[in-house]
């Protein structure tokens, strides 16, 4: 029951891999690692779960010694606190990698120090952990492991692939469990019965739903039985639309214009990037005039001019690197990475709705 102390041997050696490259200013290693950290998250994330509804439980069922019940209080607490440093890591490394001058390396060093400590306290713990959970003998318990809900953000009209994974992580079996996957904005509900869970047994349940409303859709899955009680968890993404798609680029483009003037020293090198940047501005702007007029595909064509340009600007960085080496190496790997971007969101633009 828990985590594989190999597991968190496993976290700790990526952790230490992207604190040092970003000591070194590696930050396409960081790319790398942070995808590597996200799969052992996951991993990490599915193996803790059912420890943890099981040490909940023993809190009631079980008749412990009052140094067990510290320990429990302290064991979750570091859990808690390492889904946080986790999840911190992923959203700022990330944030880091695709902009250093948005990113705040010194800060995700020192967190990075932090979360070292905790996660070797918890693989050292987990071993006693388990020993408490397993000594009581629990009724059937039902644990969510994982809830997802993607993409995220999707385009208006685009399709969402939610799963949940559930466990009875009891000592006998359950019967008759609903798990239900429901979206309040989106005014829709769906679910799926089991027979019966034995111990330990896992079950994934999957649905596809549409995004059709834009902004923020909630989810909640809940999953319940008479004889083991009810669990429930959460998630939230962003159905954008066609128009808030191009907006969002359209900003992009403003302010990478901006800073090329402001980074780039050789004149030729920042007008061939900054004309190339107007046009896409301006194929933009036509995008938003006949979206909020209402033609789709006098839209779409200025969407997809709007992406050949932005394809002609990755060509010019990628020559440059190439030969005459006149844009700042990090400023060029931001330029690349964002125009890389703003092409996947202006794909996602053509394929999204129009709010009406």
């Amino acid at each position: 029951m828990g985590a594989d102390a190999e597991t968190y041997d496993e976290l700790v050696a990526v952790l230490e891999r992207i604190d040092s490259e970003i000591a070194d200013e590696d930050l396409d290693r960081v790319g790398d690692e942070l995808e590597e950290l996200a799969d052992v998250v996951d991993t990490l994330r599915s193996e803790e779960r059912p420890l943890v509804a099981r040490l909940q439980a023993s809190q009631v069922e079980g008749d412990l010694e009052p140094d067990d019940y510290e320990f429990i209080a302290t064991f979750q607490e570091r859990i808690t606190t390492a889904y946080l440093h986790r999840s911190g890591l992923l959203l700022g490394g990330d944030l880091l990698r695709f902009d250093p001058e948005q990113g705040e390396p010194e800060e995700l060093r020192g967190a990075i120090d932090e979360m070292i400590e905790n996660e070797k306290r918890i693989r050292d713990t987990t071993p006693e952990a388990a020993s408490i959970s397993e000594a009581v003998t629990l009724p059937p318990r039902i644990a969510i492991l994982r809830f997802s809900v993607e993409p995220d953000p999707v385009p208006l009209g685009g399709e969402l692939s939610v799963a949940v994974d559930v466990q009875n992580v009891g000592d006998e079996p359950m019967t008759d469990v609903t798990a239900t996957v429901s979206s309040e904005r989106l005014d829709r509900a769906e679910s799926v019965t089991f027979d019966e869970l034995d111990p330990n047994e896992r079950e994934q349940i999957s649905f596809t739903f549409e995004a059709a409303e834009a902004g923020t859709l909630d989810f909640v899955a809940s999953v319940e039985s008479e004889a083991a009680g009810r669990a429930k968890d959460s998630a939230e993404v962003t159905s954008e639309s066609k128009g808030g798609l191009v907006r969002e680029v359209d900003e992009t483009v403003a302010g990478l214009r901006e800073r090329t003037t402001e980074t780039v020293d050789h004149d030729g090198t920042a007008r061939s990037i900054t004309s190339k940047l107007d046009a896409a501005a301006t194929s933009l702007d036509r995008a938003l005039e006949a979206i909020d007029a209402g033609r789709d595909t006098q839209a779409n064509n200025s969407i997809t001019t709007a992406m050949n340009q932005l394809g002609a600007l990755l060509n010019t960085i990628r020559d440059d690197r190439s030969g005459r080496d006149s844009i700042p190496g990090q400023f060029r790997t931001v330029l690349e990475r964002y125009a890389e971007g703003a092409i996947e969101s202006l794909a996602d633009a053509r394929d999204a709705r129009s709010v009406t």
